[in-house]
């Protein structure tokens, strides 16, 4: 089994567990098909002279509970809060010292729709949900601003491609095809020759638009032509609230339109047989926890991923050659502008066929310490990110101090080669061991070069991925031994060299399926790897370049890679380095001072396209304003701006300002000033007669002085005033509604 599938999993059950109130107002849930462009230019950073990360102390608790937030024995943790918690610390006086960061995760809903010709229940006839105008006239019938509304209460974003759409280098905004409109999913069934017969609909509402008189009937040239329809058999997740209640609103838009339907309850097992492996069903409320790399897209909808009898991940059949002809260009894309190209055709076409129903991606709240500084809040991960780690502190300490992270399930080994499986174990080792490439946390479709200080993506037999690494040259081991271009080469040889542990009753090594497409590696000098691939994929650069890289030097004596902690002493590069290890109470980990980088992150200006609502507008109208939220994560010097709209026409150039070094200490500060240092605000920036071109934008900056102009008056606790510096004096609020 391929790496690409291995990496998607079925959520079984899930609970989305976020308040309403806690997530984006109102007016920014919705998310714009609309293209804005914000550029950014960092400057003169004032680096720290500390090599490694902030902190002296990184304490792991294990297993922890999320009230110990509460009483301050951890300072951030690891799990997304059940709702309840996420109501108590959103008010005084909990939220005076707890702070809530939403994130969205890259779990997809979905109303799966079965693609075969017949299903077993129904096997002498075609099913309906085999026509393409069948299919999309349900997608018609999917009201996803009622589901987001109405049943998670605005902790969800909703999808109308498997893509995400904060993944911006692989999303297409124009897949969706089929927004909700009863009255048109009726013509197109007309059209098809689902047309109304002569039984009456019990369910027939004669104010709801779309609504059908009669029971429609199957279409000319089917075996059953003239005939009622069959009952549609629609298995709806009874032990998830809020897939549960999404079944039945779809259910209900079917019975109006004259489309009968049964939900039978059965055991969820069953029912995953059913569905998985049998094929006997028409719709099902399905999830997937999917990744970054939108490769999964061939695993998922590729018709050679479909088969029976047994499992497969293309269980609904979705079958096309066009769409298939894209899918394997973005699998053996060799670049990263031929994997864009297809990755937004691939969801074009699955969107025109309606091989399944996308629903929404849920937003999750993580919490924290709110006298921490420094936290990340990381794309589809959120505030436990590896990039808090090495960049948060305590409000006072500047640099040093301890920083105590509760995790919520005992870790169940050290073994960086073939751990436990267990969540919890990567999140001490991630931090111990390190990688060729990391991700960009506020883009993490973009690699940032690690180890490797460069990388250039080649071709060799053929079109085949040739991977040109360059290494740093200034970083050690933890036992003070240099890494070199062999400890690189000796770890994708090492992991390979387990291919056959299953025969001998072990799992195979975590990475195998990352290096199992490397031909070979050479190392023509200590600081260059060259690693040569079987098949032309970009994608190679992301399954090697995020293997956390072993000493030879220790592991080439470690002939058996299994158990708790092979190698007593977790030698690696990474930012920290193994302390100690109390089971059920804590890892120890403590600060790698001779680590290879500083901690002063560069920042990056990255736009996030949101919809405006009316109530926006109607502000943004008054005022002749363009509106730009600020959140700041990193300490930063100073940052030009340029605000583009969609003609290219410059519209606002504006300058950010840091407020400098108020404390002494070498480091510029900007907390002394702020309530709140995640978010600071929304700021209105006069646009003139152009005002209903504005778009809005969402920056990571932590601005001080802004010069601005045109006269707008007050929000919150900013005051703007023509010609004039705006000072921010405390968070906040949102723009009234």
């Amino acid at each position: 089994m391929s790496k690409m599938c291995r990496a998607i999993f079925l959520i079984i059950a899930m609970l989305l567990l976020i308040s309403p109130q806690n997530f984006l107002s109102q007016e920014n849930r919705q998310v714009s098909h609309e293209t804005a462009y914000v550029f950014a230019r960092a400057s003169s950073f004032e680096e720290s002279t500390q090599f490694g990360p902030r902190i002296d102390e990184l304490l792991i608790k294990m297993p922890a509970d999320f009230e110990l937030l509460e009483t301050d024995e951890i300072h951030i943790a690891d799990w997304p809060l059940p709702k309840e918690l996420v109501d108590r610390w959103s008010k005084p006086p909990y939220n005076e010292t707890i702070a809530l960061a939403k994130y969205a995760q890259t779990v997809m809903y979905q109303l799966d729709i079965n693609n075969n010709e017949t299903i077993p229940t129904y096997s002498g006839w075609r099913s309906p949900t085999s026509y393409t105008q069948f299919r999309q006239a349900i997608a018609h019938l999917v009201n996803r601003t009622r589901i987001i509304t109405e049943i998670l209460n605005g902790s969800g974003m909703p999808l109308t491609t498997p893509i995400f759409p904060w993944l911006e280098k692989w999303f297409n905004p124009n897949a969706d095809a089929y927004p909700y409109n009863p009255i048109e999913a009726a013509n197109i069934l007309d059209e098809a020759g689902f047309v109304q017969g002569s039984t009456p609909n019990p369910y027939y509402d004669p104010s709801k638009p779309g609504s059908a008189q009669f029971i429609r009937v199957y279409p000319p040239g089917h075996e059953k032509a003239g005939q009622d329809l069959d009952p549609l058999i629609f298995y709806v997740r009874f032990d998830h609230p809020e897939m549960n209640s999404t079944g039945y609103i779809i259910r209900d838009e079917l019975l109006s339109l004259g489309i009968p339907v049964e939900i039978p309850r059965i055991e969820i097992q069953e029912m995953i047989l059913k569905v998985m492996c049998y094929g006997d069903y028409h719709l099902y409320t399905g999830c997937w926890s999917l990744g970054i790399e939108p490769t999964y897209l061939y695993g998922l909808y590729h018709s050679e991923q479909y088969w029976k009898p047994g499992y497969c991940y293309n269980y609904n059949n979705v079958h096309d050659d066009e769409l298939d002809y894209w899918l394997e260009k973005l699998l053996y894309a060799t670049n990263q502008d031929e994997a864009a190209v297809a990755c937004r055709e691939a969801q074009r076409r699955l969107a025109e066929i309606v091989g399944i129903i996308p629903l929404w991606a849920p937003i999750k709240v993580k919490a924290y310490r709110n006298d921490l500084r420094g936290v990340v809040n990381e794309e589809s991960f959120g505030v436990n990110s590896w990039w808090t780690f090495v960049n948060a502190h305590p409000k006072d300490v500047k640099i040093g101090g301890t920083i105590r992270y509760g995790i919520s399930y005992e870790i169940g080994s050290l073994n960086p080669v073939c751990s436990s499986g267990t969540y919890s174990d990567w999140l001490v080792l991630d931090k111990i061991y390190d990688t060729l490439i990391k991700r960009d946390p506020y883009n993490v479709t973009e690699a940032v070069p690690w180890i490797a200080k460069s990388v250039e993506v080649q071709t060799w037999n053929g079109n085949n991925t040739k991977l040109v690494f360059e290494l740093n040259d200034n970083i050690c081991w933890h036992d003070g031994v240099k890494l070199t271009s062999e400890d690189v080469k000796f770890t994708i040889e090492y992991i390979q060299s387990f291919w056959d542990a299953p025969m001998w009753g072990h799992s195979l090594p975590d990475f195998y399926h990352h290096v199992a497409d490397v031909d070979h590696v050479e190392t023509p000098d200590p600081y260059t790897v060259i690693i040569y691939m079987n098949s032309p994929r970009i994608w190679s650069l992301y399954d090697v370049g995020e293997v956390p890289i072993l000493p030879r030097h220790i592991w080439e004596n470690i002939t058996e890679p299994w158990g708790f902690q092979p190698d007593p002493q977790l030698v690696g590069t990474g930012p920290f380095k193994f302390s100690e290890y109390v089971n059920g109470s804590h890892v120890l980990l403590i600060a790698n001072r001779e680590y290879f980088k500083f901690f002063t992150p560069r920042v990056q200006l990255k736009p996030k396209m949101l919809r405006i609502t009316k109530e926006m507008e109607q502000l943004a109208c008054v005022l002749e304003t363009c509106i730009f939220e600020i959140q700041s994560f990193f300490n930063i010097a100073d940052i030009n701006v340029t605000l583009i709209i969609q003609d290219n026409r410059t519209v606002l150039h504006l300058i950010y300002t840091s407020i400098g070094d108020q404390n002494n200490n070498g480091v510029p500060d900007f907390t002394t000033y702020f309530s709140s240092h995640e978010i600071i605000g929304y700021v209105l920036f006069h646009l003139g007669e152009n005002a209903r071109n504005y778009k809005f934008f969402h920056g990571f900056a932590f601005p001080m002085n802004l010069t601005v102009s045109g006269k707008i008056g007050k929000i919150g606790n900013i005051t703007f005033e023509k010609s004039d510096k705006i000072t921010v004096t405390s968070s906040v609020p949102a723009i009234p509604r």
